[in-house]
């Protein structure tokens, strides 16, 4: 049976992959500065909000036949650093995958749907953890509630992230990879607040 480590124990994101991998269905963590973080359940609008935008994310790399990329739902990881797994709630892929593979080895989108309970680190840490990773060009924030999204871009010039505020009317372009979607396919069928 495997020993479950403690919040204060130390892992390497090697480590920590290698110990996920024994996880109960249900049970997820990140890693952050070689600590254990769980992460907390989910509302039907999370959870609807992550599959319309993975699934808005396939079906726009279809269209431009981008056939080397691949629009993945949570439950896969993006090794951050030697101390850091992130588990983005949707990300497009740009490399090939083997079956076993833990990790994406070339994120180029990552999404995280905003809740009251990550707000502060969806909008602060994980921007500074997820363009540390080269090879991702755009961090979403889908913020449910709002209808709206905040896109941030790498930029030509280096070192800088360019954001801008979309509303679910816009359709947006993310090169690379070389798609288009409409951020409204992001809002489908969300049941009513209450």
């Amino acid at each position: 049976m495997r020993q479950s480590p403690t919040p204060t124990d130390k892992m390497t994101a090697d480590e920590f992959l290698v110990w996920s991998r024994g996880l109960a269905d249900g049970e997820r963590y990140e890693l952050l500065d070689g600590t254990l973080l769980r992460m907390q359940a989910e509302n039907a609008g999370h959870a609807i909000t992550k599959t319309n935008v993975a699934l808005s994310f396939r079906d726009a790399l279809r269209r431009a036949g981008r056939t080397g990329c691949r629009s993945i739902a949570d439950g896969f990881s993006i090794r951050v650093s030697d101390d850091q797994v992130r588990e983005p709630d949707a990300m497009i892929n740009c490399a090939p995958m083997a079956r076993d593979d833990l990790y994406a080895s070339c994120p180029v989108v990552v999404v995280e749907v905003l809740s009251p309970s990550t707000r502060r680190i969806d909008l602060h840490r994980k921007l500074i953890d997820y363009f540390q990773v080269p090879s991702i060009q755009h961090y979403l924030i889908v913020m449910a509630s709002d209808r709206r999204v905040l896109l941030h871009s790498r930029s030509s010039v280096e070192g800088e992230i360019r954001t801008r505020i979309l509303g679910e009317e816009t359709t947006i372009a993310l090169d690379p990879p070389g798609i288009s979607l409409a951020i409204a396919e992001f809002f489908n069928d969300l049941p009513d607040e209450g």
